[in-house]
Protein backbone atom coordinates (compact mmCIF):
# COMPACT_ATOMS: atom_id res chain seq x y z
CA UNK A 1 0.00 0.00 0.00
CA UNK A 2 2.66 2.52 0.67
CA UNK A 3 4.45 1.70 -2.45
CA UNK A 4 1.72 2.54 -4.21
CA UNK A 5 0.99 5.76 -2.26
CA UNK A 6 4.94 6.78 -3.48
CA UNK A 7 4.18 6.13 -6.92
CA UNK A 8 1.13 7.98 -7.11
CA UNK A 9 2.87 11.12 -5.59
CA UNK A 10 6.20 10.28 -7.97
CA UNK A 11 3.78 10.30 -10.81
CA UNK A 12 2.08 13.00 -9.73
CA UNK A 13 5.28 15.54 -9.43
CA UNK A 14 6.35 14.60 -12.60
CA UNK A 15 2.90 15.34 -14.40
CA UNK A 16 3.89 18.88 -12.66
CA UNK A 17 6.83 19.11 -13.93
CA UNK A 18 6.45 18.15 -17.76
CA UNK A 19 3.47 20.64 -17.07
CA UNK A 20 5.42 23.77 -16.23
CA UNK A 21 8.52 22.72 -17.58
CA UNK A 22 7.46 22.90 -20.90
CA UNK A 23 6.15 26.74 -20.59
CA UNK A 24 9.77 27.92 -20.10
CA UNK A 25 11.05 26.47 -23.53
CA UNK A 26 10.31 29.30 -25.20
CA UNK A 27 12.57 32.44 -25.81
CA UNK A 28 12.72 33.11 -22.11
CA UNK A 29 13.21 29.61 -21.11
CA UNK A 30 15.82 26.82 -21.81
CA UNK A 31 17.05 28.63 -25.41
CA UNK A 32 17.66 31.35 -23.93
CA UNK A 33 19.85 30.10 -21.40
CA UNK A 34 21.75 28.21 -23.91
CA UNK A 35 21.87 30.87 -26.01
CA UNK A 36 22.84 33.33 -23.70
CA UNK A 37 26.09 30.56 -22.93
CA UNK A 38 26.95 30.36 -26.59
CA UNK A 39 27.26 33.87 -27.08
CA UNK A 40 29.36 34.32 -23.67
CA UNK A 41 26.66 37.45 -23.21
CA UNK A 42 26.91 39.78 -20.00
CA UNK A 43 24.45 39.76 -17.44
CA UNK A 44 23.83 42.99 -18.81
CA UNK A 45 23.53 41.96 -22.29
CA UNK A 46 21.27 38.87 -21.08
CA UNK A 47 18.94 41.76 -19.06
CA UNK A 48 19.00 43.88 -22.36
CA UNK A 49 18.09 41.06 -24.93
CA UNK A 50 15.37 39.55 -22.21
CA UNK A 51 13.83 43.31 -21.89
CA UNK A 52 13.65 43.77 -25.60
CA UNK A 53 12.33 39.90 -26.38
CA UNK A 54 8.83 41.33 -23.83
CA UNK A 55 8.38 43.99 -25.60
CA UNK A 56 8.64 42.08 -29.07
CA UNK A 57 6.50 39.45 -27.52
CA UNK A 58 3.75 42.50 -26.59
CA UNK A 59 4.46 44.23 -29.89
CA UNK A 60 3.30 40.54 -31.49
CA UNK A 61 0.37 40.33 -28.95
CA UNK A 62 -0.78 43.90 -30.68
CA UNK A 63 -1.07 42.45 -34.06
CA UNK A 64 -2.44 39.20 -33.15
CA UNK A 65 -5.28 41.34 -31.90
CA UNK A 66 -5.48 42.76 -34.89
CA UNK A 67 -5.61 39.92 -36.90
CA UNK A 68 -8.19 38.38 -35.29
CA UNK A 69 -10.14 41.31 -36.07
CA UNK A 70 -8.78 41.44 -39.60
CA UNK A 71 -9.79 37.93 -39.92
CA UNK A 72 -13.46 39.08 -39.18
CA UNK A 73 -13.48 41.50 -42.04
CA UNK A 74 -12.00 39.62 -44.53
CA UNK A 75 -15.18 36.67 -44.43
CA UNK A 76 -17.11 39.87 -44.50
CA UNK A 77 -14.98 40.76 -47.62
CA UNK A 78 -15.02 37.11 -49.25
CA UNK A 79 -18.56 36.44 -47.94
CA UNK A 80 -20.59 39.40 -49.10
CA UNK A 81 -22.95 39.00 -51.97
CA UNK A 82 -20.47 40.65 -54.48
CA UNK A 83 -16.55 40.53 -54.77
CA UNK A 84 -15.44 43.77 -54.79
CA UNK A 85 -11.27 43.97 -55.56
CA UNK A 86 -10.90 47.46 -54.21
CA UNK A 87 -12.72 46.26 -50.61
CA UNK A 88 -10.28 43.65 -50.85
CA UNK A 89 -6.72 46.22 -51.94
CA UNK A 90 -8.51 48.87 -48.35
CA UNK A 91 -8.24 45.25 -46.47
CA UNK A 92 -4.99 45.14 -47.60
CA UNK A 93 -4.08 48.48 -46.97
CA UNK A 94 -5.34 48.25 -43.31
CA UNK A 95 -3.05 45.67 -42.73
CA UNK A 96 -0.09 47.11 -44.92
CA UNK A 97 -0.46 49.96 -41.88
CA UNK A 98 -1.09 47.86 -38.45
CA UNK A 99 2.17 46.37 -39.38
CA UNK A 100 3.32 50.03 -40.23
CA UNK A 101 2.69 51.46 -37.20
CA UNK A 102 4.30 48.36 -34.84
CA UNK A 103 7.58 48.46 -37.13
CA UNK A 104 9.14 51.70 -35.49
CA UNK A 105 9.04 50.14 -32.25
CA UNK A 106 10.08 46.43 -33.59
CA UNK A 107 12.89 48.32 -35.22
CA UNK A 108 13.81 50.31 -31.85
CA UNK A 109 14.05 46.68 -30.06
CA UNK A 110 16.50 44.81 -32.67
CA UNK A 111 18.52 48.16 -32.90
CA UNK A 112 18.91 47.90 -28.54
CA UNK A 113 19.84 44.05 -29.00
CA UNK A 114 22.29 44.72 -31.88
CA UNK A 115 24.07 47.69 -30.06
CA UNK A 116 24.48 45.78 -27.09
CA UNK A 117 26.18 42.86 -28.66
CA UNK A 118 29.75 43.02 -30.29
CA UNK A 119 30.73 42.07 -33.53
CA UNK A 120 31.33 38.23 -32.95
CA UNK A 121 27.84 38.03 -31.25
CA UNK A 122 26.04 39.28 -33.87
CA UNK A 123 27.32 36.76 -36.25
CA UNK A 124 26.90 34.11 -33.88
CA UNK A 125 23.47 35.69 -33.13
CA UNK A 126 22.69 35.72 -37.33
CA UNK A 127 24.23 32.36 -37.17
CA UNK A 128 21.89 30.96 -34.61
CA UNK A 129 18.70 32.37 -36.43
CA UNK A 130 19.77 30.86 -39.95
CA UNK A 131 20.30 27.39 -38.34
CA UNK A 132 18.26 27.41 -35.27
CA UNK A 133 16.05 23.76 -34.94
CA UNK A 134 14.39 25.93 -32.62
CA UNK A 135 12.65 27.90 -35.40
CA UNK A 136 12.05 25.09 -37.21
CA UNK A 137 10.25 22.75 -34.95
CA UNK A 138 8.11 25.98 -33.52
CA UNK A 139 7.38 27.68 -36.31
CA UNK A 140 4.01 26.66 -36.77
CA UNK A 141 2.80 27.39 -33.42
CA UNK A 142 4.21 30.81 -33.16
Amino acid sequence: MFGFIVAAGSLAGLIYLAKHRRHGYGARGYGMRWLFRRLDASPGQERVIRNSLDETYAIGASLRGQSRRAKQELADVLGGPEFSEASLQSWFEARITDFRAELPKFAAEVAKVHEVLDDRQRRMLGDFLLRSPFYRHHRGHC
